[in-house]
C-alpha cells in the first residue's frame, strides 16, 4: 500500500472517530434533555454531527477514488520498464537539445583533445567551481565577441572533453548522473522561455522538469512514468495531466529552484543506483538577451534605487544553498555585467582569445579536415604545396574560430575541386563568406552613423597594443564603448586584453558605390586621408600586415615593412596615449611602449626617458642623424635613405635634464638573430665615420628573445615590438620568417644531398 493510500486511510478514520465523539454528546444531552429539540445547545450539537458525517463520507470518497486511480495507474504502467543508467552515455550521444548538434558531433568525434587554446580559461572555470560555496554565488559569464568559439567552449566543460589534468570532478559527476542542463536563449527567444519579470523565478525550475521528462522518457523512475515534454514553452502548462506523472508535474511547478533541485537529486540518485550531491550544472547560451531592466530593485549605489536585469535576477534564484555551476555565454555587452554589487551573486568573468599559437591553428586545420572528410571516394589532404595558402587563410582570418572555420572551408572546397597552388580563388572565396558573415563590419564603417573622426580612432586602437582594461570605457578619442564594437561584431580579442579588427576584410570589401550624401570620408580614400590629417604621414595601412603581402617582399622590402609597422606604431601609440594626458607633448617612453611587469632591466634602462613625437611622422628626404640640427618632434624615420644608419629616431629627453632635447635611435632588425657585435657597435655610434661619439642609449628592435642580450645592458635596450605593435602583425613577420628559414634549409639539405649522389 503506497504512502497516499495510507495517509487517505488515516483521514478516513480520523472523521469516523470525530463523527462517533459528536454522536455521543449528542446522545447524552437527549437522555438529559428528550424533549428539548429547539434549544441553542441541541442546534450546536446536531450541526456538529452532521458537519463530521459529511467529513466522513468525503473521506471514504476519496480513499475510493485514489485506490481506483492508482490502479489505474499501475495497469497502465505495468509494462514499463525502469530507467537503464547503462543506456546513458554522455559523452557519445547528444545530451544538448537546444544547442547546435554539429559542434556536439565534433567534440564528440575529437573528445579531449577537441578544445585548442583554452586551458586559462578551464583552469579559471576550475578554479571559481572550487571556491563557489562562498557567501556570494558567483555564476560564471563568458562574454565575447560573436564568433570566439563561446558555445563551443561551455559544451566542452559540461561534457569534460578537456585535457585530463584540467578536468573537473563535481562537473564530471554531475555529467555521469544527468545532471547537465542547458538553454539558448538565441535558440528560444527570451519572451518564449521568460513571457514576463513575473515568471523568471519559475525558468530553473521549469528547465529541470524539461530535462527530466527528457532524461526519463518512456520509462519509471519511482513509480513515476515519465512522458517527453517536445517544447520547452509547453512546461509551463504541463499540469493537469493524468497518473502519477501529472500529480508529480504539478508538484513541481511549485517548487523554487532550490527544492526543485533536491528533487533532481533524488530522482537522478534513484534512477542511477547512487548517493551523490553533486548540484546541476547548468548552461546559458547567449545571455545578453536577457540584459532587460525590471522593476525587481536589487541595490541602492548613491542613494538610488537600481533594479534587476532579467539575467541578475534569474541567476539570483540559484543563490541558494545548493549554489550549482552555471556557466553564461553571451556576445559581450556592458548589461552583462550590471547589477552585481551588493546583491546576492557575484559574477565572475572569462575571456577567450584567438587561437593565435601555430600549434592550435595547425591542430584546428588538420581535425576539420578529418571532420570534413565524409565522402571515402573525395579524401581531401593538406600537401606541402598547400602551405602558403593555408597560411595566408589562417592569418586573412585573424584566427578568430569562426573565420577561421570559414577559412577551412573555403579551402576545403577549393582543395576538393582543384590541385592549384593559386592563392587568389581561396582567398576571394573565404572573404566573401566572411564579408557575408560579418556583414555588420562594412556596414558599421562605411554607412553607419558614427561620426568621421571616430572610424580613424577604432582602426588606430585596434592597430597597435591598445589595452582595454574595461570594456565599458570608450576608444580613445571617441564616446564609442568598446562594448558596442565587441556586441557588433566590429573587434575581437586577440592577447592581453587587446583587439583587433579584420581590417583586410574590410578593406577587401566594396565601399558602396550608393552614398546618398556622396561623402568622401565615407570611402577608404577618404577614411587613409582623415588618418593622415590626425598623424602627419600616417598610412593607416601600414599598421595592419597582410601575409599575402609580405610573401611577395624581398628581403630588403620586408626590412623596410617591418620598420614601417614599428615606425607607425608609435606615432599612434603616442597619439592615443595624449587622449589619457590631457594632451601634454612630452610623454614617458614607458606608457607608449607597454613593458613585461617582471622585466625589470629594462623598465629601469628607460624609465627616466619621454617623448614628444605630437607632429606625427617625419620621412625626410636626406637621412636624419642623432646629431641633426632642426629635427621636427615626429618619430623621424628613414625610409627614403638606403642602408641608413639608424633606422628610426625619436625626440626625446631625460627626467634630469628636461630641458636638453636628444634623439633617441632605434635599429630594426626583421630577423630572430641578433646582428654581429661589429654591427651593434657601428650602431652604438652616432654614424658610421671613424671617431664619431656613441649615443647614448639605443633601441634594437628585432623579432628575436630580447632576453638573452645581458652582456649589452646599460647601452642597448633590446625590443620585440610587443610593446606598441599589434599582435598579430607580429606574428604575421614571425610566421613568414620561420618558413623562410624552414624552406632554406630544405633547399639546403637537398642540394647536400644531390651533390653526394
Amino acid at each position: 500500500m503506497t504512502t497516499l493510500i495510507l495517509d487517505a486511510n488515516k483521514r478516513v478514520n480520523d472523521a469516523a472517530e470525530s463523527l462517533k465523539r459528536a454522536e455521543n454528546r449528542l446522545g447524552t444531552f437527549m437522555d438529559k434533555y428528550p424533549d428539548d429539540f429547539t434549544s441553542p445547545g441541541y442546534v450546536a450539537l446536531s450541526a456538529e454531527v452532521a458537519t463530521c458525517r459529511a467529513r466522513e463520507q468525503q473521506a471514504q470518497q476519496a480513499l475510493l477514488e485514489l485506490v481506483n486511480q492508482q490502479s489505474n495507474d499501475v495497469s497502465m504502467e505495468v509494462d514499463v520498464s525502469a530507467f537503464d543508467p547503462s543506456s546513458y552515455k554522455p559523452r557519445e550521444t547528444k545530451i544538448f537539445p537546444f544547442f547546435d548538434p554539429v559542434v556536439e558531433e565534433y567534440l564528440n568525434l575529437f573528445g579531449d583533445n577537441a578544445l585548442l587554446a583554452r586551458d586559462n580559461a578551464i583552469k579559471q572555470v576550475n578554479e571559481i567551481v572550487s571556491n563557489r560555496q562562498t557567501e556570494k554565488y558567483k555564476p560564471i559569464i563568458c562574454g565575447t565577441s560573436r564568433g570566439m568559439g563561446k558555445t563551443a567552449f561551455m559544451e566542452a566543460i559540461g561534457k569534460q572533453y578537456v585535457k585530463p589534468e584540467l578536468k573537473c570532478e563535481l562537473i564530471g559527476e554531475a555529467l555521469a548522473y544527468g545532471r547537465v542542463l542547458s538553454f539558448d536563449f538565441a535558440g528560444v527567444s527570451v519572451s518564449e522561455a521568460i513571457p514576463s519579470q513575473e515568471e523568471i523565478q519559475a525558468f530553473f525550475t521549469r528547465l529541470m522538469i524539461y530535462f527530466l521528462c527528457s532524461l526519463f522518457h518512456g520509462t519509471l523512475v519511482d513509480g513515476i512514468h515519465f512522458q517527453r515534454i517536445s517544447v520547452f514553452s509547453q512546461v509551463r502548462n504541463a499540469h493537469g495531466k493524468p497518473g502519477r506523472f501529472g500529480r508529480w508535474l504539478d508538484n513541481c511547478l511549485q517548487l523554487s529552484a532550490d527544492d526543485m533541485m533536491d528533487e533532481y537529486i533524488r530522482l537522478t540518485n534513484i534512477a542511477f543506483g547512487v548517493k551523490s550531491n553533486a548540484p546541476p550544472v547548468f548552461l546559458l547560451d547567449e545571455v545578453q538577451g536577457l540584459c532587460l531592466s525590471t522593476a525587481i530593485q536589487s541595490k541602492f549605489d548613491n542613494n538610488q534605487v537600481v533594479n534587476h536585469t532579467y539575467l541578475s535576477y534569474l541567476l539570483t534564484q540559484l543563490a541558494g544553498k545548493h549554489k550549482p555551476v552555471c556557466i553564461c555565454t553571451g556576445t559581450n555587452s556592458g548589461n552583462i555585467m550590471d547589477v552585481t554589487e551588493k546583491s546576492r551573486i557575484f559574477p565572475q568573468f572569462i575571456f577567450l582569445t584567438s587561437l593565435h599559437l601555430e600549434e592550435d591553428y595547425k591542430t584546428f586545420w588538420i581535425q576539420r579536415t578529418a571532420f570534413k572528410n565524409t565522402d571515402p571516394q573525395k579524401i581531401v589532404q593538406a600537401t606541402k604545396n598547400d602551405e602558403d595558402i593555408i597560411n595566408a587563410l589562417v592569418y586573412a582570418s585573424y584566427q578568430v574560430p569562426r573565420l577561421l572555420l570559414l577559412a577551412h572551408e573555403a579551402w576545403f572546397e577549393f582543395r576538393r575541386s582543384s590541385s592549384s597552388t593559386d592563392l587568389v580563388r581561396p582567398l576571394q572565396d573565404f572573404e566573401e563568406k566572411a564579408v557575408e558573415y560579418y556583414s555588420e563590419m562594412t556596414s558599421f564603417i562605411f554607412n553607419s552613423d558614427l561620426e568621421t573622426n571616430e572610424i580613424p580612432h577604432i582602426l588606430m586602437s585596434c592597430g597597435v597594443h591598445w589595452k582595454v582594461s574595461n570594456v565599458n570605457s570608450c576608444v580613445p578619442g571617441t564616446k564609442i564603448l568598446w562594448s558596442s564594437l565587441i556586441q557588433k561584431a566590429i573587434v575581437f580579442p586577440y592577447l592581453d586584453h587587446c583587439y583587433v579588427i579584420p581590417f583586410s576584410l574590410l578593406w577587401a570589401a566594396k565601399t558602396p558605390n550608393d552614398r546618398k550624401s556622396g561623402d568622401y570620408t565615407r570611402t577608404k580614400e577618404g577614411i587613409k586621408a582623415k588618418c593622415a590629417s590626425l598623424i602627419p604621414n600616417l598610412d593607416i595601412e601600414n599598421l595592419f600586415v597582410s601575409y599575402d603581402e609580405l610573401r611577395r617582399l624581398d628581403l630588403y622590402n620586408l626590412g623596410l615593412r617591418y620598420e614601417s609597422l614599428l615606425a607607425s606604431s608609435l606615432a599612434v601609440k603616442y597619439y592615443l596615449c595624449r587622449f589619457e594626458n590631457n594632451h601634454q607633448a612630452f610623454l614617458p617612453l614607458l606608457s607608449i611602449y607597454d613593458i613585461d611587469r617582471k622585466d625589470t632591466a629594462t623598465k629601469k634602462s628607460l624609465s627616466n626617458i619621454s617623448v614628444d613625437m605630437s607632429s606625427g611622422i617625419h620621412l625626410p628626404a636626406q637621412e636624419c642623424f642623432v646629431n641633426s640640427p632642426d629635427v621636427p618632434l615626429a618619430v623621424i624615420h628613414n625610409q627614403k635613405s638606403h642602408n641608413a644608419h639608424h633606422d628610426i629616431l625619436l625626440p626625446a629627453k631625460t627626467s634630469s635634464e628636461t630641458n636638453q632635447l636628444f634623439l633617441l635611435p632605434v635599429s630594426c632588425k626583421a630577423s630572430f638573430d641578433l646582428s654581429p657585435k661589429e654591427t651593434i657597435r657601428i650602431q652604438l655610434k652616432t654614424s658610421k665615420q671613424d671617431g664619431a661619439p656613441p649615443v647614448r642609449l639605443l633601441l634594437w628592435m628585432y623579432l628575436g628573445n630580447n632576453r638573452n642580450e645581458g652582456k649589452y645592458a646599460g647601452d642597448v635596450v633590446f625590443l620585440d615590438g610587443s610593446g606598441c605593435c599589434n599582435g598579430l602583425a607580429l606574428d604575421m613577420f614571425i610566421l613568414l620568417k620561420k618558413l623562410n628559414s624552414q624552406n632554406n634549409k630544405s633547399r639546403n639539405d637537398n642540394s647536400e644531398a644531390a651533390e653526394i649522389h
